[in-house]
């Protein structure tokens, strides 16, 4: 049986013609959800520019993102 994650925060953004379709292709190839890719994508570029987030840090995560952003 699959576990789910409730996740409270919601993103919306534009993006350019076909990167819907192209996310779509990706999440299948990865046997994922559109959500799932995209979620785990943005994750690893958070990291890979020195702002690591957790999953389901929540609240204490949001925190420190928002600490960071007011000392730089």
């Amino acid at each position: 049986m699959r576990s789910y994650t409730h996740y409270d925060e919601q993103l919306q953004f534009r993006g350019p013609v076909g990167l819907s379709a192209a996310v779509a292709m990706a999440a299948q190839r990865d046997h994922t959800t559109m959500s799932e890719f995209l979620r785990r994508t943005v994750l690893a570029r958070l990291a890979e520019v020195g702002v690591p987030l957790q999953p389901n840090d929540g609240e204490a995560s949001r925190r420190k993102v928002e600490e960071a952003s007011s000392t730089a």
